[in-house]
């Protein structure tokens, strides 16, 4: 069962797709770009998901971001390890207060 503010987003994103699909068919404005998110459902632990993201523009395909969706309670061990194996520096190590928002730190059990 989804909350109240799932119903409402999900509501208001429908409600942008169905203006941006009228605008198309009425040729109000052009189709500039597509972005296309193929994803995976994961089946283990604290990752829900992962996937790519393409951008279809001018006639080319563009792979413009790969994504990982984790369990933000019971995942901290394996987000803070995917940074740590997806950020590439010149420093060997990052503390992690300079790589998460100061809201998701706030989440119990992070990693020292």
């Amino acid at each position: 069962m989804l909350t109240a503010v799932q119903q409402l987003m999900s509501s208001l994103c429908i409600l942008w797709f169905r203006l941006i699909l009228i605008a198309l068919v009425k040729r109000e404005r052009p189709l500039e770009s597509v972005n296309l998110y193929i994803g995976n459902v994961a089946n283990h632990d604290s990752m829900i998901s992962s996937g790519l993201c393409y951008r279809h523009q001018s006639g080319h395909s563009t792979l413009t971001n790969l994504y990982y969706f984790f369990d933000a309670q019971r995942g901290q061990q394996k987000i803070y390890d995917k940074l740590m194996v997806s950020i590439h520096t010149p420093f060997s190590e990052l503390p992690i207060e300079q790589l998460l928002a100061p809201v998701v730190q706030k989440i119990p059990a992070w990693p020292a």
